[in-house]
Order: C-alpha cells, then sequence, then structure tokens
C-alpha cells in the first residue's frame, strides 16, 4: 500500500462496515455500511461518497480506487446509510459491488452533490437508467 493510501485510510476517509448487501435485480445491489461515523453526518439530498474500493491494490490506478456513489437512504441516529450500485458498465465499481461481502471493511467520505431537489414542487418527474438508480 503507497503512502498516499495509508493517508486516506487513516486521515482524510472514514471506516465502515458493510452490514447487508442484497440484490435488486441482476445487475443491481442494495448494499449498507455501518459506522458511528455516520451517525455525526449531516445529511443534505443530493450528497454522495466517495468510495475508496480499490484502496491496497496496486493494479489499479489511483482513479480507480476511489468511486463516487449516491446515498440512497440515510439513518443517522442508528449510523447506517444505503447504497444502490448499478453493475451492468462491468467497470471497477461493478466488479467491487459483485464482489464485496458482509463483513468487509470500507472507506469513504462524504460530499456535496449538484443534484438537490426543489423542496417547494409538488412532485417529480425523474427519467434515466440504471445510474439514475439511486436518486429514485
Amino acid at each position: 500500500m503507497s503512502i498516499l493510501e495509508r493517508i486516506l485510510k487513516t486521515v482524510v476517509l472514514d471506516e465502515a462496515i458493510i452490514t447487508e448487501k442484497v440484490a435488486l435485480s441482476k445487475t443491481a445491489f442494495k448494499i449498507r455500511l455501518q459506522s458511528d461515523s455516520i451517525k455525526n453526518i449531516s445529511f443534505i439530498p443530493g450528497a454522495f461518497l466517495r468510495l475508496g474500493i480499490g484502496i491496497g491494490k496496486e493494479e489499479l490506478s489511483m482513479k480507480d480506487k476511489i468511486r463516487s456513489y449516491s446515498i440512497w437512504n440515510i439513518n443517522s441516529s442508528s449510523g447506517y446509510l444505503d447504497l444502490a450500485i448499478a453493475t451492468h458498465s462491468g467497470g471497477i465499481g461493478s466488479k467491487w459491488a459483485i464482489e464485496c461481502q458482509e463483513g468487509d471493511t470500507v472507506y469513504y467520505k462524504l460530499k456535496k452533490g449538484n443534484f438537490i431537489a426543489d423542496a417547494t414542487a409538488d412532485s417529480y418527474l425523474m427519467i434515466g437508467d440504471l445510474s439514475a438508480l439511486s436518486h429514485l
């Protein structure tokens, strides 16, 4: 593991455990992350996670070690959040979602996104492919 990866794990990123993994379909999973650090998140709809799925894998480039996922559901009082991850692309994130197991440790950082819904609307219509899954 590189020095940069060690710094990411120990200083920059928070740690969580995968406590649930459920197949939603042939090409999508719900993955629940649990951590006391999630209890401290001040969540704003539209925020997403940078997930260090490739830390420690020397064969991956640095850009492939960190993937971004939208938060599907969060329960700050219980300290968990859910991700919906589509695997149809076959990329590094897809491979991780297929292979990860309950009990695995992951490293993450919350980021604020630009996709923030206007709370004054009576209803919304959202159209998208599987990459829009967690927004729905």
